[in-house]
């Protein structure tokens, strides 16, 4: 009969020990190299006027310590839904199409180091009563394959209806243009009680140093509060009325907010 010393079992319980650590160690490498891209839509606001427009923010987020190469995907919308804007993205390295009046986002190239995200934006319309649902779409990357998760959307008649507007629509680099927001309740017996949204500018594009910040919104009871400082890059506005008295926005009425933005140099 074959005998092992003491020393010698320990020796081997050792590597074997070893063996079993370096496994678990590779095996959380893979999990750290097989962190996922997660993409998620929001809408703002997720209900407007026919012929309103709605902000939608696709964010790509990745919560590992791996960069991400080879992003991509393609959103395409309801029928009757399209873009009121193009696409724009602060993706790295994407190509990204979605013009005015298309109704498809297509996303690839993008590139997303770990523990960073980075957004994909366009305003949504469509002149048709309904309930719409943006669709979930996969996301994929030389990491793997993500889904996001669908988003509701509609278009009813009984809502003031919300657009912006650029002037001038075409600017150079460091040029100025106005940008006009519009709640248009002209369609409308009722007045609205409280007006509220709020907006991140596109990548590189920031509201001037001289605003000439415009605002009708609101009643002389209660005023709207707009944030919308020099050099930064939101806006929001909120006005808190009191219905049927002292509506944020009167029946067959509307308002606008406007200032002054500058494109990046």
């Amino acid at each position: 009969m074959q005998h092992i010393s003491l020393a010698k079992a320990h020796g081997i319980s050792a590597h074997i020990r070893a063996f079993f650590l370096m496994i678990l160690m590779l095996a959380g490498g893979a999990g750290a190299a097989m962190a996922q891209v997660l993409p998620s839509v929001t809408l703002s606001p997720n209900t407007i006027a026919p012929n309103g427009t709605s902000q939608m923010t696709i964010t790509l987020n990745n919560s590992g310590s791996s960069g991400a190469r080879e992003l991509a995907f393609t959103l395409p919308l309801p029928s009757n839904v399209t873009l009121s804007s193009t696409a724009v993205s602060d993706c790295a390295n994407a190509t990204l199409s979605g013009a005015l009046g298309t109704n498809t986002i297509s996303f690839s190239g993008g590139q997303l180091p770990g523990f960073t995200s980075c957004t994909v934006q366009a305003s949504l319309t469509s002149s048709v009563i309904n309930s719409y649902t943006i669709p979930a779409f996969n996301l994929s990357s030389d990491i793997g394959i993500t889904t996001s998760s669908s988003v509701g959307f509609t278009v009813a008649n009984s809502t003031a209806s919300f657009s912006k507007s650029f002037s001038p629509s075409t600017i150079n680099a460091g040029e100025t243009t106005r940008l006009t927001y519009l709640i248009d309740n002209t369609l409308q017996v009722n007045g609205v009680g409280v007006l509220s949204f709020n907006e991140t500018l596109p990548n590189g594009m920031t509201i001037s140093d001289t605003p000439l910040l415009e605002s009708t919104c609101g009643n002389a009871t209660f005023p709207a509060t707009v944030t919308a400082d020099p050099g930064g890059s939101s806006v929001s506005l909120f006005a808190n009325g009191f219905l049927p008295t002292f509506p944020a926005l009167d029946a067959g009425a509307s308002c606008v907010l406007a200032f002054n933005v500058s494109a990046p140099n």
